[in-house]
């Protein structure tokens, strides 16, 4: 049995300065990924690791570097005519410019 009391944490600052630690260390690898397929002509390796990172930015509010992101990623999968991962990531483009979250 796991002891509820002891598994939370005492401080709500000690919490947030974990979740931003961590929001950090997640947002580096994102880049470090695109940073790592950007020097392959991998297209399809490069989109994903350009729409992960744009999930991340997402995720931390910044609305507008993750569009511009997502926009580059749908460059690589046009330019690698992947028709289906194009067509997935114009419709999650259209949801990040009509403010949706999903």
């Amino acid at each position: 049995m796991v002891d509820v009391a002891s598994a939370t944490p005492t401080s709500a600052p000690s919490y947030r300065s974990l979740e931003a630690n961590q929001e950090i260390g997640i947002n580096r690898l994102a880049r470090e990924a695109v940073a790592i397929t950007e020097r392959t002509d991998a297209l399809n390796w490069q989109g994903d690791a350009l729409s992960d990172l744009a999930e991340v930015l997402h995720a931390a509010g910044r609305r507008d570097e993750a569009e511009a992101t997502l926009t580059r990623a749908l460059e690589r999968y046009e330019r690698k005519m992947n028709l289906a991962q194009a067509a997935q990531t114009r419709a999650r483009l259209a949801e990040l410019r009509d403010g949706g979250t999903s």
